[in-house]
């Protein structure tokens, strides 16, 4: 199975997140919390579009 990295979605793309990831972010999960959260920062600054 291949994973990819949320870090690694390029930018300006366009992004339907799943609702695992506001928990992660939300709950600070200690594997997928801190990438989840930078996830969001990228569409706060419009980065990409979520």
């Amino acid at each position: 199975m291949n994973f990819y990295k949320l870090s690694s979605i390029p930018s300006n793309a366009k992004v339907l997140f799943d609702t695992n990831i506001f928990v992660y972010s939300a709950l600070d999960h200690p594997g997928y919390g801190e990438s989840c959260t930078q996830a969001f920062q990228r569409v706060e600054s419009n980065e990409i579009k979520g």
